[in-house]
């Protein structure tokens, strides 16, 4: 095995394995009832010029609906993952419009590594998000999340200045920033802003405001911003779940507060609680059995994990070899979608990890 020593962290990432190689680590273990072979054939085909980071995540539908799923990939700062796509090139054959929007987000990404801007400081997550239906596949853009840090909520024009503006290649919006502003100022106590995201793969490229917030908080919130919907449907269908934790995720988009599709993204007390929360979205006929069940087969994580887990790392340090990399799956969320009409579908995230197992050069000599 070659030693790495000095070696930048995105070269260190990318040397031995692309994204491809890691999905084909976890593919075996996603169940035909979430994703069937056109879906993972998708995946597969998308991955195949993506460099590897640390974590990815598949976004299923609950219900009846078409074989899609959509795939996420995160980048840390951490990992060597904007570093990684600081430098990225899409594919040649990618469409010119798709080109802008991956130079945008290179764009982004070299800021996130200049000590100078204030992506730097506040950014400490991407995820990317590829909206694969059979339709409208390409080699299109993602969209682009970014968490902001705890204190956004008072250091907020940052986000629209610099951060939305280079992403979305347009200069500040106004608008966007009076939208932010007036959600900011309905939050209830204990919530703030989780994700920002730049909706580059819809043809508005609308921008998408994530909240952590109470569960109880939901509806005094949405009325505080004027939204349109029906409220009392939202707490109806997220109060009748079991075994919630007490803060969810509430999505909307910026551009227009009134009529926004609204996401709730849920998650259960504990891993514990999961079998009986989608016990509760089958009686809800918000999930079938098939899936329900097929869920329950994907958290896992390799028996190498089993030994010695104490030596196995997010990302190889600074002075170390790559030696083996294992994964984790895990259920990550459950999000209700609803429009001012009420709900449209319910899907669920599943997280793979990756971790490397790392030792340095006089191990690596003792062992040969």
């Amino acid at each position: 095995m070659p030693v790495l020593t000095n070696t930048p962290r995105s070269q260190r990432l990318q040397k031995y394995r692309k994204m491809v190689d890691l999905i084909a680590m976890v593919m075996p273990h996603l169940p035909v009832e979430l994703a069937g072979e056109s879906a993972k054939q998708r995946i597969a085909h998308l991955v195949t010029s993506l460099p590897a980071t640390s974590g990815c995540g598949f976004e299923v539908r609950l219900g009846n609906q078409a074989d899609q799923v959509d795939f996420c990939l995160r980048a840390m700062a951490s990992e060597g993952g904007r570093e990684a796509f600081s430098e990225y090139e899409p594919v040649a054959a990618s469409p010119p419009a798709n080109q802008a929007k991956w130079h945008a987000l290179r764009e982004f990404c070299l800021h996130w590594c200049d000590p100078s801007s204030p992506i730097l400081d506040h950014v400490n997550n991407v995820w990317l998000e590829f909206d694969l239906d059979q339709s409208a596949f390409r080699r299109q853009a993602p969209s682009v999340f970014f968490d902001v840090g705890e204190d956004a909520v008072f250091e907020s024009q940052w986000i629209v200045t610099e951060a939305l503006s280079i992403l979305r290649a347009l200069p500040a919006d106004q608008q966007t920033e009076q939208a932010l502003h007036r959600c900011l100022s309905a939050l209830p106590a204990r919530a703030g802003i989780y994700y920002l995201g730049a909706m580059l793969a819809r043809p508005q490229q609308p921008v998408r405001l994530c909240l952590k917030m109470p569960v109880l908080a939901i509806s005094t919130f949405l009325k505080k911003i004027g939204w349109r919907g029906n409220v009392s449907a939202i707490k109806y269908e997220i109060e009748a779940v079991p075994n919630c934790a007490e803060s969810i995720v509430l999505g909307l988009d910026l551009q227009d507060i009134a009529n926004s599709k609204i996401g709730v993204e849920i998650k259960p007390r504990s891993e514990r609680d999961w079998p009986s929360l989608l016990d509760a979205l089958v009686a809800q006929k918000a999930c079938t059995p098939a899936k329900r069940d097929a869920l329950m087969q994907w958290p896992g994580q390799d028996s190498a994990l089993f030994q010695s887990p104490q030596k196995w790392h997010l990302q190889p340090p600074d002075t170390a070899f790559e030696a083996e990399i294992a994964h984790v799956r895990r259920l990550n969320h459950i999000k209700y979608a609803f429009d001012t009409a009420g709900l449209l579908e319910v899907k669920a995230y599943l997280y793979a990890g990756f971790l490397w197992r790392t030792g340095n050069i006089d191990d690596q000599a003792s062992s040969a």
